[in-house]
C-alpha cells in the first residue's frame, strides 16, 4: 500500500515529530534512549499492547532499517503473524511544505495471504491500513502545528503537552 501527500510541515519538522516518537518507543521498550544520529540501523525487541492496555501483547522484533534525516525512514516489525515493514519519504515542496510518500507492507507466515480468501483478506486489511495511515499523518501534523503554536506562545505548552501522548500511538 502506498500512500503520497502534501503536508504543510517541512521534511525537518516530520522528521523531528517521527524521531522523538521513535525514541520514545525504543525507551519505553528497553530503557535506554538513543540519539537521532544512532537510529539507523537500529535493533530493539518490545510487546504489543495488549486492546485493553492493560497485559502485555504479542513479542515483536524492530529494526529500524534505514533513518536518513530529514529523508527517509523505514522500519521492520517482526512478530509472529508476519513482517509489516514501513517507509515514509520525505522531499520538500516549497513554502514549509513537504510531499510525504509513505508505504506500508506485510508479508504473512504460513501461507496466511495466499490463495484467494488470503488474498481477499489483504484486499480488505490494505483499505483499513490507508484508513489508518492518512489518520496517523493528519494526526502528526497536527502535533506539529501545536509544537509551532508552542514556540510562537509558550502559554500553548499544556494544551500540546495534553495531546502528545496520542499522536504516535
Amino acid at each position: 500500500m502506498q500512500l503520497t501527500k502534501t503536508l504543510k510541515v517541512t521534511p525537518e519538522e516530520l522528521f523531528d515529530a517521527l524521531a522523538g516518537s521513535i525514541m520514545q518507543d525504543i525507551e519505553n521498550a528497553t530503557g535506554k534512549r538513543p540519539s537521532r544520529n544512532k537510529l539507523n540501523g537500529y535493533k530493539y525487541e518490545k510487546r504489543a499492547q495488549s486492546a485493553k492496555g492493560k497485559a502485555k501483547g504479542t513479542a515483536i522484533k524492530v529494526k529500524i532499517k534505514h533513518f536518513d534525516y530529514p529523508c527517509l525512514y523505514e522500519v521492520r516489525f517482526q512478530y509472529a503473524a508476519g513482517i509489516n515493514t514501513m517507509r515514509y519519504e520525505a522531499v520538500p515542496a516549497g513554502d514549509g511544505a513537504c510531499e510525504l510518500t509513505y508505504t506500508e507492507d506485510f508479508q504473512g507466515v504460513g501461507g496466511n495471504t495466499s490463495g484467494t480468501r488470503g488474498k481477499l483478506g489483504l484486499f480488505f486489511y490494505e483499505r483499513k491500513l490507508k484508513s489508518h495511515a492518512n489518520q496517523a499523518i493528519d494526526q502528526i501534523v497536527k502535533y506539529i502545528e501545536g509544537e509551532r503554536r508552542v514556540k510562537a506562545n509558550p502559554a500553548f505548552a499544556d494544551d500540546t503537552a495534553e495531546n502528545a501522548s496520542d499522536v504516535f500511538h
